[in-house]
């Protein structure tokens, strides 16, 4: 089936929290290794609905900004998720509370388990407000950047458009489409700014709600990462001393190759006849990338084929 031909079906709130509601019940309820399995495996199927609405939709608006129907179903979306988050979590809580936890463990990996003992710790009742305001935020900061419409040499081009100008082997072209951008960027600096600033206060305010004493703890375990600040800084700090220097010298070669003095923000080809570009028709392509799957390991075909 084609991305066009997938169905949109709005996500009706009532409904769907009910069903998950059945659904964790069922769950809880279970008296068996075997019951328990398949009741998670239908609350995962519903997972799987709706989060395909979401991201079909939200698709969807990120590649027509001015669709009326498809912005209204992002600021749906954005209004109920954090309400379904709660209902999640009442999940996750089941899960590792479950009777069965070794047997589920044993079947899906300690890992998941890990995961989500993690994801308890960024999200409480109290917060649902604030998530919906970040929610909004973080969908105005995309929708500004989609919106982009720079005209250049005589045509209308979005930012992603525009790299193929950032790649010019003419450094003229590659410097004048760089300004484009920037221009279109400073245009809208106080847009940007003010959005900026929103999010921060409002994360610092959910973060400061949860306990943590900024957002930078709670940044951490949103992205399931299992190291420190502290452990950050001491990466930052071998970086300045190991991979800087080597980072220079290869700046210093793609100078030399493309033939000027020092490297600048332009310059966005690293040999005189251009970038690396595909090559084949993308039936080939396809069948190289699972060869090279192929050749790594079984498990990686089988996970490329799997994604397919």
């Amino acid at each position: 089936m084609k991305f066009s031909q997938m169905e949109y079906k709005r996500p009706d709130l009532d409904e769907t929290y009910a069903r998950y509601e059945e659904l964790l019940a069922k769950f809880k309820a279970a008296k068996t290794v075997e019951e328990c399995f398949a009741a998670y495996k239908e609350i995962n199927d519903l997972d799987v609905i709706v989060e395909s609405m979401f991201e079909l939709a939200l698709i969807r608006k990120s590649l027509n900004t001015v669709d009326e129907f498809y912005a209204a179903e992002g600021v749906y979306l954005e209004e109920i998720e954090p309400e379904l988050e709660e209902v999640a979590q009442e999940v996750v809580r089941a899960l590792l509370e479950s009777p069965f936890r070794k047997e589920m463990e044993d079947a899906w990996g300690e890992q998941m388990f890990t995961r989500l003992e993690t994801e308890m710790k960024t999200y409480s009742p109290e917060i649902i407000e604030d998530l919906q305001e970040e929610s909004e935020l973080s969908s105005k900061w995309a929708d500004l950047m989609a919106s982009a419409l720079i005209m250049f040499e005589g045509k209308p081009h979005n930012l992603s458009q525009m790299e193929t100008h950032h790649q010019s082997l003419d450094r003229a072209i590659r410097k004048k489409a760089a300004h484009a951008c920037s221009d279109w960027f400073m245009e809208r600096s106080e847009h940007f700014d003010n959005l900026f600033d929103a999010l921060v206060k409002v994360r610092t305010r959910i973060a400061r709600t949860l306990g943590y004493d900024s957002f930078i703890e709670l940044g951490y375990l949103r992205m399931q990462r299992s190291y420190t600040p502290e452990m950050v800084a001491k990466l930052r700090d071998g970086i300045l001393k190991h991979f800087v220097p080597i980072a220079t010298r290869l700046k210093d070669e793609q100078a030399k190759r493309i033939g000027v003095e020092s490297i600048t923000v332009f310059d966005g080809i690293s040999y005189p006849d251009g970038n690396p570009t595909p090559k084949g028709t993308p039936d080939e392509i396809l069948a190289h990338y699972k060869k090279m799957y192929a050749d790594l390991s079984d498990e990686g075909a089988a996970f490329f084929n799997f994604m397919l």
